[in-house]
């Protein structure tokens, strides 16, 4: 046996023991976890709750692991934990379906209303400001707090409608009275404008690979900033169809090593990439398989990153059933750029750091200014 693997085993079992059951005794014979439990379950029953031993056990072994890795990606999650977040990563939202920028102190701004979503139903449109939600007033509260109040609003499943307190796009106030519901959010959106294509992307997925090839083929401008601000994604097949898209046959888009097995090198597909010239928005929202993509087009498109440093989210997970209605997520390895560089925990700099500016907002109703979009209409009208 390892040193490592040693260590888990003692670490699992002194958590489960001093945890839980701290009486048990030893016992030469016990030479598996799994013996271990059985023993501590046998001279614990009446005491026990069904798998609880397992769950400190689990716990133990996840703990461990994000010591070892400096990291909190291993964890076991309820099944409802699990079917949350793969319907989120599937695009399907739960609530009203709104698109916000909070606006620290005012409220916050509607950025989109997605389609067919109980918002759009109640007449919400992009623009408008939210001031309150059920009788919460925003006037004076934090960004956290703003957005901590319209979360819970729609993670009550008591709850079956929310009431917004708003102001139109005219200045005129109004109030909402939204019946919450199941919408879903596109992967990307997209927006032609006279010279530039705007792609703001969300997910890394197959969903986002379609809606981009549409997006290409209708562009006239040969001219993109890609938005990659809030993207995010988890599975390696889902971004080398989307790259290749932009960067071509056979790029190297980066590597990914496996934990316990030897690196793999991340290559594209048979493909032809759109050929115009690219920018690239980041920020601490890009995450995952985008903070990789932005690397790439970097290192092979030399399409400049403005914004600020990404999330350092270089570890991607696996999922793996348990007994119980239990699911262990565990991390399969860590992604490195096409230059080899390992960006977990330290994320992707950008080649010119802008700020979102100053938090300052005469209106709610006025949109703020975008520095960092700014910052790349400048560098696409230079010609450098």
């Amino acid at each position: 046996m390892s040193k490592v693997g040693a260590n888990l085993r003692t670490l699992t079992v002194l958590c489960a023991l001093g945890s839980v059951v701290p009486t048990a005794q030893a016992d030469p014979d016990v030479a598996t976890l799994e013996q271990m439990i059985d023993l501590a379950a046998a001279q614990h029953a009446t005491a026990l709750q069904q798998g609880v031993l397992v769950d400190a056990a689990m716990a133990g072994i996840t703990g461990w692991l994000n010591e070892f890795h400096e990291s909190a990606d291993h964890r076991v999650l309820s099944i409802h934990q699990y079917q949350t977040e793969m319907a989120y990563f599937r695009g399907d939202g739960y609530g009203f379906g709104v698109d916000i920028r909070p606006l620290h102190g005012h409220g916050a701004r509607v950025i989109d209303v997605f389609a067919e979503s109980p918002a759009q139903k109640a007449g919400l449109v992009p623009g408008m400001a939210l001031l309150g939600i059920d009788g919460y007033a925003f006037a004076g509260k934090s960004t956290d707090e703003i957005l901590k109040a319209l979360q819970s609003s729609v993670s009550d499943p008591q709850r079956s409608q929310v009431i917004i307190e708003a102001v139109n796009t005219d200045g005129v106030p109004d109030v909402k009275t939204i019946a919450l519901g199941h919408y879903h959010i596109p992967a990307l959106s997209t927006a032609q404008r006279e010279d530039h294509l705007l792609i703001d992307v969300r997910r890394i997925c197959m969903e986002a690979s379609k809606l981009l090839h549409a997006a290409l083929a209708e562009d006239a401008t040969g001219q993109l900033v890609l938005d990659l601000r809030r993207a995010e994604g988890v599975d390696l097949d889902d971004l080398l169809i989307l790259a290749r898209q932009l960067l071509g046959d056979g790029q190297r888009v980066g590597y990914f090593d496996v934990y316990g097995r030897s690196a793999l090198e991340l290559r594209t597909g048979n493909a032809s990439a759109w050929e115009g010239r690219i920018v690239v928005l980041v920020s601490e929202g890009t995450r995952g398989t985008a903070e990789l993509l932005a690397a790439a087009l970097r290192d092979q498109r030399a399409a400049p990153l403005i914004g600020t440093r990404t999330a350092g989210q270089g570890q991607l997970p696996s999922y793996h059933a348990l007994p119980g209605d239990r699911v262990v997520q565990l991390v399969a390895g860590a992604m490195r750029t096409p230059d080899g560089m390992e960006f977990n925990n330290v994320g992707v700099q950008p080649d010119e750091r802008v700020t979102t500016g100053s938090s300052a907002v005469i209106s709610p109703l006025i949109p703020p200014p975008d520095l960092q979009y700014d910052a790349a209409l400048r560098w696409l009208r230079s010609g450098e």
